[in-house]
């Protein structure tokens, strides 16, 4: 969901992509919120982890590579990581229900 490129533009059925940003800013997110502790040892995000955390931790650590882009999206950045938490709940729930 995070991700974006020229080949991502349109998914199979001609929709417009989801994607937020390109591969390596993905990427870039990724790697600083698994250094700093966003994300826990199985890669799921943080249960008590707040959006202004994640938001201070990212300004502050991305790359000046990766900078531009993704303050061009942080809002909408923080929301996915912070929905992902409940997507991996909600999914570790269903697995049990059935």
């Amino acid at each position: 969901m995070l991700r974006k490129g020229l080949d991502n533009i349109k998914d199979s059925s001609g929709k417009k992509s989801d994607d937020v940003l390109s591969l390596e800013c993905a990427h870039a997110i990724f790697e600083v919120c698994a250094a700093e502790g966003v994300l826990l040892d199985d890669s799921s995000v943080d249960l008590d982890i707040s959006g202004s955390t994640i938001q201070k931790i990212l300004d502050s650590k991305i790359s000046l590579d990766h900078k531009e882009e993704y303050l061009q999206n942080r809002e909408e950045v923080v929301e996915i990581i912070l929905h992902s938490r409940y997507v991996n709940m909600y999914n570790l729930l269903r697995v049990r229900l059935l």
